[in-house]
């Protein structure tokens, strides 16, 4: 073989050696990072949706006193507890549609990944093929 055919080899395996790198590398960061970004984001949805429950009967315990007349100059307060648990309810449905969202984007991600890696792999399947025929490409 000459040397440019080696040099050519050469930097084709390193390119290839790079790529691979990267994609594993971005693999990694994705499954384990969003994984991790979402647990932590299930969690504080978890712990805020025990605050909204407690507080929610809290809430509907004091209406309750409140009804019948003796701390009326609280009922007001108690309508803004509605709306700002209200408010939060709205939060918590959107972190958990956001949850489902980063998983269907990281499994997307993967397997666009997953092509791009047996794109790489059947092309060089295809170079293999052709230095062991000798077929000169056209």
């Amino acid at each position: 073989m000459s040397d440019a055919a080696i040099t050519a080899i050469c930097a084709g395996a390193a390119n290839i050696f790079i790529a691979l790198l990267g994609f594993l590398t971005l693999w990694v960061k994705l499954k384990y990072g969003t994984q991790k970004a979402a647990e932590r984001a299930a969690e504080n949805a978890a712990v805020v949706e025990k605050k909204l429950d407690a507080n929610t009967l809290v809430t509907t315990e004091t209406k309750e006193a409140v009804s019948n007349g003796a701390l009326s100059s609280y009922e007001a307060r108690f309508t803004e507890h509605d709306a700002r648990i209200a408010a939060l309810e709205v939060k918590v449905d959107a972190v958990s549609k956001n949850v489902d969202t980063v998983s269907k984007n990281v499994d997307s991600t993967r397997h666009e990944l997953r092509g791009s890696l047996q794109t790489v792999m059947n092309k060089l399947d295809l170079m293999a093929a052709r230095a062991q025929t000798g077929v000169q490409k056209p």
